[in-house]
């Protein structure tokens, strides 16, 4: 197995942490030609004769408007409502829509589906006295854009082939000082594990650092799914995300977690540290340590990264083209990770944000649009 550690690397400026809207949207929200409606839905696209002319929208009060396009429509709600739109607006598979009552634009059987995620499993080691008291990660809590918080990452692989050109696991240790109510909020709130896990996590914590790594399958098998619920906007999409559909990406990823395992106690107990051990009932008949433990622990302690794509994937037989326009539709286009085609081996935001540079390169030459400052650009 290659081992390898880098130090994680995060885009900012200033002590800010940064992104597309302290970025690319800041710099151009006074430029005259962008209008932002807060608290609208789209609820749908406006079609005819299979040509995209505008969309439906609905405003926080309920009033529904249709805004018009001169040019076309570019649809970027992301993996998970992009394909409710389109579906919604009868583009997607035959029977779904039919199911629902939904006259059928266009039959597209791949819309919402080849769902792909990151799926992640915590590996929590605590380690020797905290350096910070609890009042003062409290107080971290208070800034949520400059508080500290050391990261390191690794890339490996555990399975032996030698076709692998790209590492099968990466991992991102957070450190947290004592009782961290951040280190609290992270595993319950942001990754949703349940209450008792999360205590038993925080009360091994009360008066020692915490070494939390998230382990992370980099290149998943499995495939999911998003689907609709209902005919209204306002009902949340069906997403299924398909973990561990293909048992080979819960065999990788379990052994991965095996890895950082041993690799993190090997170095912690010998500062008096040790594994922070869960209380997991389904797990109790197993020997620990042994690979059905670690089966059975990834399994239950596995969660999203939050990397969700390929919904509306590009490709000769895909939903999008090249272009990103929608295959079968004129005058759409299709610009967020619902158009990526399989998961690259890290996170998904700079992928994101070149789609987005890619679109606007595109939709500035097919509408000679070289000179930003012409009225229509």
């Amino acid at each position: 197995m290659g081992r390898g550690r880098y130090i994680y690397q995060i885009a900012d400026k200033e002590p800010i942490r940064s992104c597309v809207a302290n970025t690319y949207l800041a710099n151009v929200r006074n430029k005259g030609n962008l209008d932002v409606l807060k608290n609208t839905l789209v609820s749908k696209l406006i079609i005819k004769h299979k040509t995209v002319i505008g969309v439906e929208l609905i405003r926080e009060c309920g009033t529904k408007i249709k805004a018009y396009a001169r040019k076309e429509v570019v649809l970027s709600a992301g993996a998970f409502n992009t394909p409710q739109i389109l579906l919604l607006s009868g583009i997607g598979p035959k029977p779904e829509l039919e199911k629902l009552g939904i006259p059928v634009v266009l039959d597209s059987p791949k819309v919402g589906k080849n769902l792909q995620d990151h799926v992640h499993v915590p590996v929590a080691v605590v380690g020797g006295p905290s350096q910070a008291t609890t009042l003062e990660n409290a107080v971290s809590m208070l800034d949520w854009k400059t508080f500290p918080l050391p990261m390191v990452g690794s890339l490996f692989n555990v399975n032996k082939d030698p076709k692998k050109q790209s590492p099968e696991i990466q991992t991102i240790t957070l450190n947290f000082g004592a009782a961290s109510p951040f280190f609290y909020y992270l595993c319950h709130i942001t990754f949703n594990f349940n209450h008792t896990v999360c205590k038993s996590f925080f009360n091994d914590t009360l008066a020692k650092e915490v070494y939390y790594t998230l382990t992370i399958l980099n290149n998943p098998l499995s495939r999911g799914e998003v689907t609709l619920r209902s005919t209204d906007i306002k009902d949340p999409p069906v997403i299924n995300a398909g973990f561990f559909r293909n048992k080979a990406d819960l065999i990788t990823l379990s052994k991965g977690v095996k890895k950082v395992y041993e690799l993190l106690t090997e170095c912690y107990e010998k500062v008096g540290g040790s594994f922070s051990r869960p209380p997991l009932p389904q797990c109790d008949d197993l020997e620990f340590g042994c690979d059905d433990y670690w089966l059975c622990y990834t399994r239950i302690m596995s969660s999203t990264t939050y990397h969700p794509a390929g919904t509306c994937a590009m490709g000769p037989d895909g939903v999008t083209d090249s272009d990103l326009k929608v295959r079968g539709i004129k005058n759409l286009r299709v610009v967020d990770a619902s158009v990526i085609p399989k998961l690259p081996t890290a996170n998904i935001e700079p992928t994101v944000i070149m789609i987005a540079e890619y679109a606007a390169d595109k939709i500035k030459k097919e509408y000679a649009c070289e000179d930003e400052t012409a009225a229509d650009c």
